[in-house]
């Protein structure tokens, strides 16, 4: 399990290398806006995102589960050990069962049970994502077309799937027992040991995160909305330190604010396509409203960040038990 992360960390960070390479060759880049200063408080902005957004896996756990505690120690590793994950999956989502695995082995809680809780606190990024991305496409178009898409498309099959997860299943469930052919279809997929295995698992999924959602009331989704905002805003503002470094942007503060919240929006909009670790889509939503030389600034830092300081949370915890975790994993599948 280590060697598969490793050559698969190898094979993410090498096509983000040869990508920003590229880009790099295309745009004409030949000097980056990045000094040590600029660097390291661009990579400061960018950890106080991440430990806000433990801050708010706690208290989303603290919600949900009353009855067990979560220490911020444990929050902060499990956000690091799934972006180290997620930088090897397809598109800005797949960090979710590291995380969900490295606070079940701290909380004793099943696998599944916090996964679900996982899925219900990503689904505050993506709709935020979903949302900013849309809307700030509108004032770049036609560039911005395909986050514009993107951002639609995903955001409402979120909000339909995730709003009405009980709804879908019962009505499945009403519709198969009308439906003689399509029950008994269903019963024939039933027979399989794989399906059937299958089936029971996403069937613990939903009840699990039906369960997460029914306690999360108003005004506690008033402040995950909140810690979302502040999150993404916080990472958005990271860009701000390399937008200055470059001396001949002639923009005031204001100005610089809205460029960086745009950008990182439109980056993770994009972001959300399936390549490896978002490479060649996040650099084209950064290219929407960024110099180029900014461009492959910030996305050096956003995904080389989070894997250095996330490798020691994930092989710590995770690569100890590596086996458990890879089959807790395709249990999810």
């Amino acid at each position: 399990m280590e060697l598969k992360l490793i050559k698969r960390l190898v094979i993410s960070t090498t096509i983000v290398a040869v990508v920003l390479v590229v880009y790099s060759k295309l745009m004409c880049v030949r000097e980056l806006s990045l000094d040590v200063r600029s660097a390291a408080l661009s990579t400061a902005i960018l950890l106080t995102g991440w430990l806000i957004s433990a801050i708010r896996l706690k208290y989303l756990f603290r919600v949900a589960k009353r009855d067990l505690s979560c220490s911020i120690k444990t929050c902060i590793g499990a956000r690091f050990a799934g972006d180290v994950l997620a930088k090897i999956t397809p598109s800005s989502i797949g960090g979710e069962p590291a995380r969900a695995y490295y606070i079940s082995m701290d909380t004793g809680l099943p696998f599944l049970e916090v996964y679900a809780l996982t899925i219900y606190e990503v689904y505050f990024d993506v709709m935020f994502t979903c949302i900013s991305g849309a809307l700030f496409s509108l004032w770049s178009l036609p560039l911005s077309l395909p986050a514009l898409i993107t951002s639609l498309v995903v955001g409402a099959t979120w909000a339909a799937v995730f709003n009405n997860i009980g709804r879908i299943y019962a009505f499945i469930g009403e519709k198969a027992m009308g439906n003689r052919l399509l029950e008994r279809s269903l019963n024939r997929l039933r027979a399989s040991k794989y399906f059937s295995r299958f089936l029971n698992k996403l069937l613990d999924f939903k009840d699990h995160y039906v369960k997460i959602s029914s306690k999360v009331r108003s005004r506690q989704k008033f402040a995950l909305w909140a810690l979302t905002i502040v999150i993404h805003f916080t990472w958005s503002l990271s860009i701000i330190p390399l937008v200055l470094a470059r001396h001949d942007h002639g923009l005031n503060m204001p100005a610089i604010i809205w460029v960086a919240v745009a950008a990182y929006c439109l980056m993770q909009s994009m972001s959300i396509l399936p390549t490896p670790g978002g490479s060649g889509v996040a650099e084209y939503g950064l290219s929407i409203a960024l110099p180029p030389d900014v461009v492959v600034a910030y996305r050096s830092l956003y995904f080389f960040v989070p894997i250095l300081v996330g490798l020691p949370f994930y092989f710590t915890q995770l690569g100890k038990r590596s086996e458990e975790f890879a089959r807790s994993v395709s249990r999810t599948r």
